[in-house]
């Protein structure tokens, strides 16, 4: 098997150079490759031919209901994926650090551009952004990036060094908080925001970097493989990567597929996601956006980080409650003060837990 989309400069210990060994020497077989957290596992012809086709790349991702669906993509769906990026970014060979697991799409997708187009993929962690000095080796490499990792190296100096080296650095996975947007735009850092999701093999929509550090916002225009429409407030998507297979559902060709994403569309600025509709918070019968109260509280600056989430009440239904990483020297009466004003009633939290870290996975998600 040909390893040469796997860069030199791996270390041999690196498990995700492991992973992705295995994968790659898995596509040798007629068999189709499941993505599991620890191992690749390849299934055998009599899976393959009751629910899935030849050479199938199967994820795992969670539904509405927070439990893990499989999503099944083939050859064609990966490709196109590939080739609508390259439309966007250029057609050339595709390389970049890998700092994102390769059981999930955003991970796994750097790996198949870079074999498909003769790149290479450089595997590490992204903490190594801002502890070691990577300039020449990111040169001419793409980074991806969850909002949290970013907001991590943001506040190191080498971590902006580095990224600023970078060609460029795609981040989605989740929504993109204002004050972060702010903050690698006026360090000057060539962010791609993007959105996408398992489903679409990755991105489907991406804003170049030129246009974001111009005050560009939102996740930009549709990839040439790409549409969305947007009923009633929510993103429906039809792609030629939309996936083939979601859990026990066929998916057919060319059909509209419903997210649980909100948005916006604005001419000559692209989509925004606003949030989204499994994450509202009903409480006393109305709904509250978190996204809305934790863009507030960041902006209060007392806060390092924050989530608003809806916790189960007998008498509420639900009731808003933030989670917040205070900043030092901030107290938590002075941010309820300043909340307190500023908040409706019914956005404001009934209660406040002041945690060490926020419930992230490496993705970017809340942690069921």
């Amino acid at each position: 098997m040909n390893f040469s989309c796997l860069d030199s400069l791996n270390q041999s210990s690196n498990p995700s150079l492991h992973y992705a060994m295995k994968v790659l020497s898995m596509y040798e077989d007629i068999g189709s490759v499941e993505f599991l957290k620890e191992d690749p596992k390849l299934l055998g012809t009599d899976i393959v031919n009751k629910i899935t086709v030849p050479q199938s790349r199967i994820f795992r991702t969670s539904g509405t209901s927070g439990v893990p669906q499989k999503v099944y993509h083939n050859e064609e769906t990966i490709t196109f994926a590939v080739e609508a990026l390259l439309d966007r970014i250029g057609r050339e060979n595709y390389s970049s650090f890998c700092c994102l697991p390769l059981n999930h799409v955003g991970g796994w997708m750097q790996v198949e551009r870079a074999f498909r187009t003769g790149g290479s993929v450089l595997f590490g962690d992204y903490k190594d952004l801002a502890e070691v000095d990577m300039v020449k080796i990111l040169k001419h490499r793409w980074i991806s990036l969850v909002p949290t990792q970013l907001h991590v190296l943001l506040n190191s100096s080498l971590g902006l060094k580095n990224l600023r080296s970078s060609i460029g650095i795609f981040v989605g996975g989740a929504e993109l908080p204002p004050a972060i947007e702010m903050k690698a735009r006026e360090a000057d850092i060539p962010l791609w925001p993007c959105y996408g999701m398992t489903e679409t093999a990755g991105m489907i929509t991406a804003l170049d970097s030129d246009s974001f550090l111009d005050h560009g916002s939102g996740v930009g225009t549709c990839l040439s493989h790409s549409r969305i429409k947007i009923v009633e407030g929510r993103f429906s998507i039809n792609s030629k990567s939309l996936c083939y297979r979601f859990g026990e559902s066929k998916i057919p060709k060319n059909d509209w597929y419903e997210t649980q994403d909100l948005g916006t569309f604005e001419a000559n600025i692209g989509f925004r996601i606003t949030g989204r509709t499994d994450r509202c918070i009903i409480t006393g019968g109305e709904m509250v956006s978190p996204q809305v109260v934790e863009s507030f509280l960041r902006e209060t600056s007392l806060v390092t980080d924050c989530m608003v989430v809806g916790e189960e009440d007998n008498h509420w239904g639900q009731r808003v409650t933030a989670l917040i990483i205070l900043k030092s020297n901030a107290k938590l009466d002075d941010l309820k003060k300043i909340a307190r004003k500023s908040l409706t009633s019914i956005e404001y939290p009934k209660d406040w837990k002041v945690v060490e870290a926020i419930p992230i996975s490496e993705m970017g998600k809340l942690k069921e």
